[in-house]
C-alpha cells in the first residue's frame, strides 16, 4: 500500500469549473510535484502499470463542502501523469473520496493499493 500526504487542498467543483485553463494546469503541475516528492521520499516501488488500483482520498479541510461539490479531477489527472495510476477511468481504479474537518492541519491523504 502506498500512502501519500499533500498540503494542496482541492478546490470545490464550483471553483474548479470557473477556473481559467492555465490555473487548472498550474494546480495539476503543483499536485504532480507534491506527489512525486512524497512518493520518492518513501522509496517504494511504482505500482504495476497493468493492475487495477483502489484509490482512497481523504480530504481534511477547514470547512466541509457539500458531497456533490467535491472535486478531485486535477488530483487524479496528476496521479495519472506521474504514473501512480494507469488511468482515472472505472476500468483502472476504484475511487473513494471522503472529507473531514481539521482546522489546524488541512491536507489530503491518499492511499493506493493494487487490486488482487
Amino acid at each position: 500500500m502506498i500512502r501519500l500526504t499533500i498540503k494542496t487542498i482541492p478546490p470545490s467543483l464550483n471553483q474548479h469549473q470557473r477556473s481559467h485553463w492555465a490555473e487548472k494546469k498550474r494546480l495539476r503541475q503543483n499536485y504532480q510535484w507534491e506527489l512525486t516528492q512524497q512518493f520518492m521520499a518513501q522509496a517504494t516501488p511504482f505500482p504495476n502499470p497493468e493492475s487495477r488500483m483502489h484509490v482512497r482520498i481523504s480530504i481534511y479541510r477547514k470547512r466541509l463542502l457539500d458531497p456533490d461539490n467535491l472535486c478531485v479531477k486535477s488530483l487524479l489527472d496528476a496521479m495519472r501523469d506521474v504514473k501512480l495510476i494507469r488511468d482515472d477511468s472505472l476500468k483502472w481504479i476504484t475511487l473513494k473520496v471522503e472529507q473531514f474537518k481539521d482546522i489546524d492541519n488541512p491536507r489530503v491523504e491518499i492511499e493506493l493499493e493494487e487490486e488482487r
